[in-house]
Formats: structure tokens, sequence, C-alpha cells
């Protein structure tokens, strides 16, 4: 938790210690904003009008890619990255206490990017018995990534702040449970 709060206090001393003029020239040479809801960048253009940057938008699977509908149980997908606001642990626990009946299925845990530490203790805790956990601790090309996700009917996100939005989309288009 103490490196988020660094990093917390870091930024807003950063945003903070800046005269408003330097802030507002800082924000009008953006050229570009990701928020994950267009709608947020333009509420947050009419509070403050100098920011000038069009919205980047994150495109992971083309629109013309049909839905897919799943006849069967597949895999799991739980969580994105070894982010501590991902809430690993708790959706472990609370996997563990429902006794939910995981034979023969895979569950992927993709650690490869944020704290190895997080990382390490996830790998640790997640064995459920009869199912097959894999921590991705190495990113994988995207194809690869696409094509583990096909067999997937269910992904758990246990974050409560907005994340993961690419992987939450292909789920959404592949049909899987989110």
């Amino acid at each position: 938790h103490t490196h988020i709060y660094l990093f917390l206090r870091k930024t807003w001393d950063f945003i903070h210690r800046r005269p408003e003029s330097k802030l507002k020239k800082m924000l009008s040479r953006v050229d570009y904003a990701f928020t994950p809801l267009e709608v947020e960048l333009q509420e947050l253009k009419k509070k403050h009008p100098y920011i000038k940057a069009k919205p980047y938008i994150l495109r992971c699977i083309s629109a013309k890619e049909p839905l897919v509908v799943h006849k069967n149980t597949g895999d799991i997908l739980l969580e994105h990255s070894a982010n501590i606001s991902d809430n690993h642990l708790d959706i472990i626990a609370a996997i563990k206490n429902k006794k939910l009946n995981l034979r023969e299925r895979d569950i992927y845990v993709p650690l490869s990017y944020g704290n190895e530490k997080l990382a390490a203790l996830v790998q640790e805790e997640a064995k459920f018995d009869g199912a097959n956990v894999k921590c991705l601790m190495e990113a994988l090309p995207f194809e690869e990534y696409n094509k583990m996700m096909d067999g997937c009917t269910h992904a758990i996100f246990g974050m409560i702040r907005q994340s993961g939005l690419g992987n939450i989309f292909i789920c959404f288009r592949k049909g899987i449970k989110v």
C-alpha cells in the first residue's frame, strides 16, 4: 500500500505545486487523452476549456468480428495485471469460500506486468482444487492471448476503479461473462 500512497502523494504534489497558469499551459499542450468514457473528456473540457486534447479511443477487436455465444462452460480469466487495486487475494478467497466445481477448467491469471511481489503472492495463493491455474508471468503476443481467451467463458475482475477496459471489451466481444 505504501508505494500507491507515495505515487499518489507525488502526483498530488506535482499538480498542486504548479501555479495555475503553468498547469493550464501544460494541459493545453496535450494532444490526446484517454478516458474510459468519451463523455468524461467532454465534461472535463467543459470545466476546463483550455484543454484541447482529442479523445484517444482504444480499439482492441474489430466491431465487424461476430459476437460469440458459448454453449459449454469453459475456462476463466482472473484479472489482467499484478496491481494491488485488482484485489486478486479477495477474489481468490471468495472463490475458495464458494467451493465451486472448477475441475478440468483452466484459470488464467495474467501477472506479466505490475508489482512483482504481488505477482509472486498471487501465484502462491491461486491454487484451487481440480483447476489448472496458469499464472501468466510473461506477456503473450496479442494473437496468442486472443486465442487463450477464445476458450474462456467467464472473466473475473475485482478492481474498484476503471482499469482493464481493453480486456473487458475483448471479453464482451467474445461473449465471455464478466
